[in-house]
């Protein structure tokens, strides 16, 4: 049977969670699967094909606006225009961390960001970084590699998985940066590990 995102987000198990960053995975006929944020090292989504990927973005990014109010989260959002469907963009503007649309300048607010935070015991409000491409800005990403304790969480998609040449390198660093993995199985479920 199908479930519909109104299920999942009205149900009493996701209204109910003591869970701070609650990030709905799916539904059976007897449990909400739920995982916190706030628990997990860095997020990486990963599917062979993008719709997946953006609808994985989406379920996560969704999890957390039924949540939370603009006061207790900030979203940061990074990538192209067409990452993100505008009516999306338009419902995240009103959370956003900061007005900046060059990449390096938001992730060197963010790497400031972090940095306060740690001097000052801070942990809010959180701070939660979509990040496409993410492979591309490991330098910028590693100083946030510890941003957990200080109330930020990166959630990252990336293409590494899917060039034809990759190194053991670029395979190692992404995973060291993004311990845990949500993707989508062959036969469409959501898998975690």
């Amino acid at each position: 049977h199908f479930v519909y995102l109104s299920e999942i987000f009205s149900s009493k198990h996701f209204k109910q969670s003591a869970m701070p960053l609650p990030i709905a995975l799916g539904m059976s006929e007897k449990d909400l699967h739920l995982i916190d944020l706030t628990t997990e090292a860095h997020l990486s989504i990963q599917a062979d094909d993008s719709t997946y990927r953006r609808k994985l973005q989406q379920l996560v990014l969704l999890s957390l606006l039924y949540k939370h109010s603009t006061e207790t989260l900030k979203i940061v959002w990074i990538g192209k225009e067409d990452d993100c469907p505008p009516a999306m963009l338009q419902v995240i503007a009103p959370y956003a961390f900061s007005t900046a649309t060059d990449t390096e300048e938001i992730l060197q607010s963010l790497v400031d960001e972090n940095q306060k935070r740690s001097e000052n015991a801070l942990i809010s409000p959180y701070i939660v970084v979509f990040i496409n491409e993410a492979d591309k800005h490991f330098l910028l990403l590693n100083a946030l590699k510890d941003s957990q304790a200080q109330g930020i969480y990166l959630v990252g998609i990336s293409e590494v998985f899917e060039r034809k040449s990759i190194t053991i390198k670029q395979l190692f660093d992404y995973r060291l940066l993004f311990n845990n993995l949500l993707w989508v199985h062959e036969e469409g479920a959501v898998g975690y590990e």
